[in-house]
């Protein structure tokens, strides 16, 4: 019995690796899915202020010009830079849910040896049971 208690905290330490690692790919998609928002804002911005910026020209300052072009240099700036975080983002949720799948794997392997094991503890007490009957009914037979 002592190798089924054992075997149990094994399964009980397997099972919350899982449940830890399957937090963690839950709280990397969360934070993907805000960068890939941010992203997407910064990109619609720049949209909107490159539309506006054509529309706008005319009557404007060279230095006004000059001034919009280095701010929708620094928005493309920014969208290249968000960009390589929220790839940054994909891989850290990638490898937390490689992490997690592993996990996973093990919790079902040791779930599946557990119940093996507790499957040859029944068959074996079922024998003995049986031998046991069969005991008493041959005792039986001869008083």
């Amino acid at each position: 019995m002592s190798g089924t208690r054992s075997l149990k905290t094994i399964q009980t330490l397997a099972d919350t690796a899982e449940a830890e690692s399957s937090k963690e790919v839950s709280h990397r998609l969360a934070a993907l899915n805000r960068e890939e928002q941010r992203l997407t804002q910064l990109a619609e911005y720049l949209a909107g202020y490159e539309q506006k910026e054509r529309m706008d020209r005319e009557g404007q300052s060279i230095a006004s010009i000059r001034s919009r072009r280095r701010f929708i240099e620094r928005l493309h700036e920014a969208i290249s830079q968000q960009h390589e975080l929220v790839e940054n983002y994909r891989q850290l949720h990638e490898i937390e849910a490689g992490r997690w799948r592993e996990a996973r794997s093990h919790s079902l392997g040791l779930q599946k040896y557990a119940e093996r094991i507790d499957q040859q503890q029944d068959l074996k007490q079922t024998r003995r049971d049986q031998a046991r009957l069969d005991e008493i009914g041959a005792r039986n037979i001869d008083h």
